[in-house]
């Protein structure tokens, strides 16, 4: 594979929101511009793609429903249309549709956030728990933190990441207790991941 043999973790720069856009991401897309507000044809057509939007009477924004990117990896928005974005890192695919965007605003800005971005946290923690990142770059130490963190018979010196890329299943471990983890590329959790904490060796003799 492409992450060659043994445990060259070693040998990895620190990765960067490394997470490529599949088919089934839900995404949150919002488009801003210095354009005003009247001549922004996004306005009209969809007002979730417009950041601060606020809907009706109360001043409560609509919980949006986000946009799917299909089988075929293509996302479709209201007035730029299809576009393929699936493959592309989320900054990738943030710029490309900016460019696409600029025909219709000035100086557009896309940020794209994954709604359903789940990953699970098992083992010694004090929370087991499936959770909804709410950042695309969640650190692995936030992931741990957001399930109360492990429990004192948690071994931070074997922490296992299961992370399936495609027809890919791939087993990391990560030693949280030295900073070689930093340039591993667990590093920032992906959609998916499952993190055991395992129980230190010893705990079966704590009687």
């Amino acid at each position: 594979g492409k992450y060659g043999q043994g445990t060259g973790v070693r040998t990895y720069p620190s990765p960067v929101g490394n997470y490529l856009l599949q088919p089934g991401d839900l995404l949150d897309i919002k488009i801003s511009t210095m354009t005003p507000t009247e001549f922004n044809p996004f306005n009209d057509a969809d007002r979730t793609l417009v950041p601060g939007m606020v809907y009706g009477q109360s001043g409560n924004l609509v919980q949006q429903q986000g946009y799917y990117i299909d089988d075929d990896g293509v996302v479709d928005l209201p007035i730029i249309g299809e576009m393929k974005i699936s493959g592309l890192p989320v900054t990738t695919a943030e710029d490309s549709l900016a460019i696409r965007v600029s025909k219709y605003l000035e100086d557009p800005v896309v940020r794209i956030k994954l709604l359903n971005f789940r990953y699970s946290v098992i083992g010694e923690v004090e929370k087991e728990s499936t959770q909804t990142a709410g950042d695309n770059n969640l650190t692995l130490i936030q992931a741990l933190s957001m399930a109360g963190g492990a429990t004192e018979f948690g071994d931070l010196s074997r922490v296992k990441v299961i992370r399936q890329t495609g027809q890919e299943t791939m087993v990391f471990y990560v030693n949280l207790l030295t900073e070689e983890f930093l340039s591993s590329p667990v590093w920032f959790v992906q959609p998916n991941d499952v993190i055991v904490i395992s129980p230190l060796k010893q705990r079966a003799y704590l009687k």
